[in-house]
């Protein structure tokens, strides 16, 4: 074998090698960003002092009229005599029980509301979850579905599926990707005036897919305390209570639900 031939072999080999080399480095490396996007997300923002007191009833949520129950994995806050029912899905990396107290606000208006935890706390990953919420209470006939920010989203994409099976769609600082506008279902949205987190463009463009949108927009609220999880990064700083932004956001998701089945 001639030189030439041998030395023409042994720089493919190198370049096999090199080759080689270079796809495990980028397997690896994209590996260890899968495996560190699912630590990260699965590591919520936590709930707080305040969220905890309302999963327990206690404190300034102690209401004798309204029982806390986790079924199945998923939290319900359930009135003596309720009216409708609310699934809820939480926002990306937020724990579940974060959402207790405006839960709590919602069911003490005669709400019965359903919190649907999401594998990795990521809503995308669980847009099923809703399913068979409803025959877990076949005493309610009129349901709703939403969920804040990418919750609302995930809750969107479910109740395009499904929307025999609801009354409306509630995106709490959120938007919907699907287009609504030809399906028998009202939306509505509610976001704070200081949310510094939903991306304005966006929610501008999203609103051609639901032309049915009703909107409104708490004075003062913020992104962070449409639950009871801390400062947000990103987010702006609130200029109410969070109590407040709970109770009008509460007060506004009944005033349109009354609207729709007076």
């Amino acid at each position: 074998m001639s030189n030439d031939r041998v030395n023409q072999q042994t720089g493919q080999k190198k370049k096999r090698s090199v080759l080689k080399r270079i796809i495990i480095i980028i397997i690896v490396v994209i590996a260890a960003a899968l495996v560190g996007s699912a630590i990260f997300m699965s590591i919520p923002m936590s709930a707080d002092s305040t969220a905890k007191s309302a999963i327990e009833n206690t404190g300034t949520y102690a209401d004798s009229d309204v029982t806390v129950e986790k079924i199945d994995g998923k939290i319900a806050f359930i009135p003596a005599d309720p009216e409708e029912g609310f699934i809820f899905y939480p926002g990306a990396r937020v724990d579940p029980e974060a959402y207790a107290p405006v839960m709590q606000c919602l069911a003490s208006r005669g709400v019965l509301c359903v919190v649907c935890p999401m594998p990795f706390n990521f809503a995308l990953m669980g847009v099923n979850a809703a399913d068979g919420v409803q025959q877990m209470f076949p005493q309610i006939t009129t349901w709703y579905i939403g969920g804040h920010s990418l919750g609302g989203v995930a809750a969107s994409m479910y109740v395009k599926k499904h929307v025999p099976e609801y009354e409306g769609l509630v995106l709490l600082a959120s938007r919907s990707t699907e287009d609504l506008g030809n399906e028998p279902l009202r939306v509505l949205e509610v976001h704070g005036s200081e949310d510094g987190v939903v991306r304005e463009k966006a929610m501008e463009e999203a609103k051609a897919k639901v032309p049915q949108l009703e909107e409104v927009t708490i004075q003062g609220g913020n992104h962070a305390q449409v639950g009871s999880y801390g400062k947000q990064p990103g987010d702006n700083d609130a200029t109410i209570s969070a109590e407040e932004q709970w109770n009008e956001t509460a007060d506004a998701i009944v005033t349109w639900m009354k609207q729709q089945t007076a």
